[in-house]
């Protein structure tokens, strides 16, 4: 969170979140109770050698010889382990990352049918972590083979050189014995460490990269509190003189070359220009987000860089294109704007006083909650002109001495634009304030305008200056104005009071049920928490089943492990021979017999080497298998559910994320490193108890007897394990979607100086999985302390037994060293197990979430085939006719409000209708059910007559393009984004879609062109550059159905018009792609400057020709050609016509009309 924007934009974002859930369990689960195992077994392991040493230097310093090989080994193992790891975490991390930007953008996925697309884009990361996962596990394998091969080789060694000390008279048999048992012992022991090695060898792999961000230092630190001076009285001049400056991404391109600009304290200054001219950077500078390369940017005659940068940022207030909420109450949204929000919180009344200024307080006290109303994930149960204001209240809050508004209000429409205006004219006063607006009619009042083009300073002025210059902004301001019956619109009484009632109304109808929704992400979080409380061994049985072909090498596997448990206690068979045979009082016969078991200490090892190699990788290639194909299997599900299930709060992105990266992870460490310890413990118990049997029946159902107790005691620690399991997992995926939250809004966060609240919040919502962990840990630790106990226990108890047996004539010795051997062998290997029983509980709780998912389907599935189900007959060739007939729906998170009451849209084939209205009036949702993102409560949708629930869903998705008024770019190339659209196409269609949008000489102009990365969500392009590339992806597919959701809001007037026209030439040479007919515009071009916007719509009014459109735009400019265009108010059309036949009404529109002309 201390790191600066440039840091952020050369990394990718979804992987940091990725690496804060996969990487750092990873970690956790190397240095929790396993380091502890590891050091005790190692300590005891040594303490062998140094008692052998005492009681027996010469054999001891012999058996020495072993060790460097067997260190060795070990040595080799780990790095290689570490390293293979290393590769693992960087695949998942990437695969984390193309996780967040998909779900975080389903509506883009599902409207471009990209779902096969972007599982076959995660399944290619995921393979890069299936090859490293394989050979990670065939170095285990052989690196634990190789290890407990050469333990083994001690023993021969041991064994035949102290044989060979005893016939030579050096050493007594008691001494030989002493050093012997000692290296024995301790070899058992260590072997019971494997798993815990494998794990911190892991966690070694995954510690590099996040402690490479730990300590990376930050260029602009906003944690630090100390350095640089107090911003605290500053008045608010800016001046930029002779600042140039470039992304650090792109250091070959000047964003502004030689700027000097001079704004005086309180004065209003507006920048236009064109997208990427250089505009929203003044800005990110004037925050201190980047640092100029040259020149000063200086506040109060003070280079910035002097200011303290917590403090500077606190004295100021920003308003972006795209306001971020987060996901808590309207309440602590804005209090979280607050100049000192850790020592001086603000109280309910400055709240109050606040959204008073923004036009909210009145909405907000009709809602149920009030202020406590939850927002939703980036504010999602809220309309655009209610989150912008909310955002404007969130600026307000802290009075700053300087405001920036970046497109404040391209969001809304001209009803709300009004009322955000209103509050924008009043809270300027006394304020440097900033704005860049694309709409004129939002900044001519300002005191002086800049115009921007290629990142210098063009032309400066008042509106009226600029205007008889007649220069750029003098044509910008032209383009903007609208077709217009002058003596309609002078005898048109507006009564702007009932205008703005009638918003109020539609805001308060739009938002009734907001406590409902409350209510339902409340019981739909209670109903997942509830879910959790199971998880059995059924679950974890369903998922092996279901993926049986994966895990096939578990089939050997467990044969081979219970071979390797074998080994232990068949040692109890030669170990009475073993000390007969050192006793031996006939040099000869000693020498054969001692070197008879020495060569078959060497069987052991080499079997040993064999199975336990064996064991380590049939697992682990089965867990691994089973793991990349779990991870694509969610996804493909969770990709392949309906806008109702990521409607859902529990459903948020960052929560799927973690459950990807998780869910799967704990099965794999249940399979690969719990599986083949547990079998080869069963193989133990099994022998053990054949030879106990075979040679002692009697102490062997005396120790029999205790094995009740000792399994109670272990479930009992397996019960404990599984309930922290369980709670800790509700609250780290909370934890989990804050933490992506705050990461990927990461430029809000920092506007906010909000960097030390999301740290404290997270360090304190960890304490709760800490303390829950913790108290685990004390009874599991007694627990342990115990079952570890209970083996000396058994052990005393087996040779008090034996020892009664023997007297009593019962058995004699040899048959009770074997039986007792054998036990305690097979007892060894039964503790060993509690070194791994801790990963079962979290793969049971996974293994019950895992299977929920796949038993979810979705309402609307895309997935399934649905031609049987088919009641009409497709038509051969689409003509494009789109018909909503009495439709009425209401959103699943809002079943009792009606988005849509009885509607009746009408478009003809080839024809241009336009949908306009304010926010939350039902436009967009038009869109959503022509691309059947949600089925229709009443009524109908149809396209060429045929229902869309009729229509196979690829096939129906398949026709339109969508271009939004938030377009989502993913993060790869520009090619790559525009290519989104018809994968399939070639270089040429790619660029001739580009010229379309008016993106093509921009593009050129990079230092890789069309290869250049255009960051996650397009961060490092601006709003109209990103604009045009999606206008691009939606052209490439010269579509029949084009929606657009003010598809040219981001652009210049200019590129609008080259974009429109581009259309035109589309759709007279509709064969180049895909023929599309219809076309959706949903506020295609809200986000556009002037100048863009008049190409991009220019191009747009004659791709409608021959196509039909459906455009929602609050610019009247932009659809006041279309043949027929609907007004909407509170789901319903209230009035209908062309541009003229409307204004004539002298109603709805034509006030619409009048509030957006520029004319004096």
């Amino acid at each position: 969170m201390s790191q600066e924007a440039g840091w952020f934009d050369s990394v990718d974002v979804g992987a940091l979140t990725t690496r804060m859930t996969s990487d750092i369990s990873t970690i956790k689960n190397g240095i929790d109770e396993k380091t502890g195992v590891v050091v005790q077994h190692t300590t005891t392991f040594l303490g062998g050698f140094v008692l052998a040493f005492v009681k027996g230097w010469r054999m001891a310093l012999v058996v020495l010889s072993v060790m460097p090989l067997m260190i060795g080994s070990a040595a080799i193992m780990g790095m290689n382990v570490s390293k293979w790891t290393n590769k693992v975490q960087e695949s998942f991390a990437e695969t984390g990352a193309v996780a967040t930007e998909v779900l975080s953008s389903m509506r883009t996925v599902m409207a471009f049918n990209s779902q096969k697309k972007e599982i076959d884009r995660y399944s290619s990361k995921l393979d890069k972590g299936y090859k490293a996962g394989m050979r990670r596990t065939m170095v285990l394998g052989l690196g634990l083979g190789a290890t407990f091969f050469f333990i083994y080789i001690l023993y021969s060694l041991g064994f035949w050189y102290g044989a060979k000390l005893i016939r030579n008279n050096t050493s007594t048999l008691s001494e030989v014995l002493n050093v012997f048992f000692a290296l024995v012992m301790g070899g058992f022991i260590l072997g019971g460490a494997a798993p815990s090695i494998s794990a911190i060898s892991s966690a070694r792999g995954a510690a590099p990269d996040v402690f490479d961000v730990i300590d990376k230092k930050s260029k602009i630190d906003a944690t630090d509190l100390e350095s640089g001076d107090s911003a605290e009285d500053i008045k608010g001049e800016i001046e930029f003189r002779n600042v140039t400056f470039n992304y650090p991404t792109r250091g070959e391109v000047k964003v502004l070359n030689n700027v000097s600009i001079k704004v005086k304290p309180g004065q209003k200054v507006a920048f236009v220009g064109e997208s990427g001219c250089g505009k929203s950077t003044t800005i990110a500078l004037v925050q201190r987000l980047y640092d100029c390369l040259e020149g000063n940017v200086l506040i109060d005659g003070k280079d910035i860089r002097e200011y303290n940068v917590r403090s500077l940022r606190q004295n100021m207030g920003l308003v972006s294109q795209e306001p971020v909420l987060f996901g808590v109450s309207i309440a602590q949204n804005i209090k979280w704007g607050a100049k000192d929000y850790e020592n001086n919180p603000p109280t309910q009344e400055d709240v109050e006083e606040a959204c008073r200024g923004a036009n909210i307080h009145d909405f907000i006290m009709t809602l149920p909650e009030k202020y406590e109303t939850l927002v939703g994930e980036r504010g999602a149960l809220l309309s655009g002109g209610q989150k912008q204001r909310i955002a404007i209240a969130r600026a307000l809050i802290r009075n700053p001495k300087i405001l920036l508004l970046d497109e404040a209000t391209s969001a809304l429409d001209t009803e709300s634009e009004k009322l955000v205006q209103d509050a924008l004219d009043k809270s300027t006063v006394n304020r440097t304030t900033i704005t860049i607006a694309h709409r004129l009619s939002t900044i001519k009042s300002s005191d002086m305008i800049y115009v921007f083009g290629k990142g210098q300073v063009i032309e400066s002025g008042t509106h009226a200056e600029l205007v008889a210059m007649d220069g750029a902004y003098a044509s910008l301001v032209k383009a903007q104005d609208l077709r217009k019956k002058d003596d309609i619109l002078s005898e048109s009484k507006i009564d702007h009071q009932n205008e703005k009632d009638e918003l109020e109304e539609k805001l308060i109808g739009a938002n009734k049920s907001m406590s409902k929704i409350q209510r339902l992400s409340e019981e739909e979080t209670t109903k997942d928490q509830s879910s959790n409380k199971k998880g059995s061994y059924t679950d974890l049985l369903w998922v092996l089943r279901k993926y049986s072909s994966q895990v096939r090498p578990f089939i050997p596997g467990v044969l081979v492990s219970m071979i390797d448990g074998c080994i232990l206690p068949s040692f109890s068979l030669i170990f009475s021979r073993i000390v007969i045979a050192f006793g031996e009082p006939d040099p000869k016969k000693q020498k054969k017999d001692t070197d008879f078991y020495a060569f078959v200490f060497l069987m052991f090892a080499v079997g040993n080497f064999a199975t336990l190699a064996l064991r380590t990788y049939l697992f682990g290639r089965g867990a691994v298998r089973l793991n990349d194909k779990l991870k694509s299997d969610m996804f493909t599900s969770i990709v392949y559910q309906d806008s109702e299930f990521f409607d859902k709060p529990t459903n948020g992105s960052g929560a799927l994320t973690l459950r990807l990266a998780s869910e799967p992870d704990d099965i794999y460490k249940a399979c690969a490193d719990a599986f083949p310890l547990i079998f080869s413990c069963l193989g133990s118990v099994i022998t053990a108890l054949t030879i106990g049997f075979t040679r002692s029946w009697m102490i062997s159902l005396v120790v029999l007897a205790v094995f009740p107790a000792l399994a109670f005691t272990q479930a009992q620690q397996s019960k404990g394990m599984m309930s922290a399991a369980i709670k800790s997992k509700s609250i780290e995926e909370l934890i989990a979607q804050e933490a992506s939250e705050s990461i990927t809004n990461i430029r809000t966060v920092t506007s906010l100086s909000r960097e030390n609240t999301y740290i404290s919040s997270y360090i304190e919502k960890n304490m709760v999985p800490h303390r829950t962990t913790l108290k685990g840990y004390y009874i599991n630790g007694l627990l342990y302390g115990f079952s570890t106990c209970a083996q000396f226990l058994v052990f005393s108890l087996a040779f008090y037994s034996g020892s009664r047996f023997v007297m009593n004539e019962n058995i004699d010795t040899t048959q009770m060293l074997d039986a007792l051997y054998a036990i305690l062998f097979a007892a060894f290997a039964l503790g060993q197990t509690s070194s791994v029983m801790s990963m079962i509980p979290n793969a049971l709780a996974s293994a019950f979430k895992i299977r929920e998912l796949f038993n979810t389907s979705p309402t609307i599935d895309i997935a399934v085939d649905n031609l049987a189900n088919r009641k009409c007959i497709l038509p051969a060739e689409l003509n494009g006719e789109i018909k909503a007939d009495s439709t009425s729906f209401s959103y699943p998170t809002r079943p009792d409000i009606l988005a849509l009451n009885n509607v009746n849209v009408n478009a003809a084939p080839g024809q241009t209708i336009a949908l306009v209205g304010s926010s939350g009036s039902g436009k967009s949702t038009i869109i959503n059910l022509i691309l059947r993102l949600y089925d229709v409560l009443e009524g109908s949708v149809s396209v060429d007559s045929v229902d869309v629930r009729d229509w196979p869903l690829d096939k129906l998705r398949d026709h339109p393009s969508l271009v939004s008024q938030e377009p989502v770019l993913f993060d790869c190339s520009a090619s790559e984004n525009i290519k989104y659209g018809k994968p399939d196409a070639t270089e040429f269609e790619v660029q001739q879609a580009a010229k379309a949008a008016n993106i093509h000489n921009l593009l050129m102009d990079l230092p890789d062109g069309y290869n250049t990365r255009v960051g996650g969500k397009g961060s490092m392009l601006s709003g109209g550059q990103k604009q045009r590339i999606a206008i691009a992806r939606a052209l490439i597919r010269n579509p029949k159905i084009l929606l657009l959701d003010e598809a040219t809001s981001a652009l210049d007037t200019e590129s609008e018009k080259v974009v429109q026209y581009a259309l035109d030439k589309a759709s007279v040479a509709r064969a180049l792609i895909r023929n599309p007919k219809i076309l959706l515009l949903d506020e295609a071009t809200s986000a556009l400057d002037t100048e863009s916007e008049k190409v991009v719509q220019y191009a747009l009014d004659k791709a409608s020709v021959g196509r039909t459109t459906i455009s929602v735009a609050h610019r009247l400019s932009t659809i006041q050609n279309a043949d027929w265009i609907y007004v909407f108010k509170s789901g319903e059309v209230i009035e209908q016509g062309n541009h003229e036949s409307l204004i004539g009404l002298g109603g709805t529109y034509a006030s619409l009309v009048k509030q957006q002309s520029l004319a004096n």
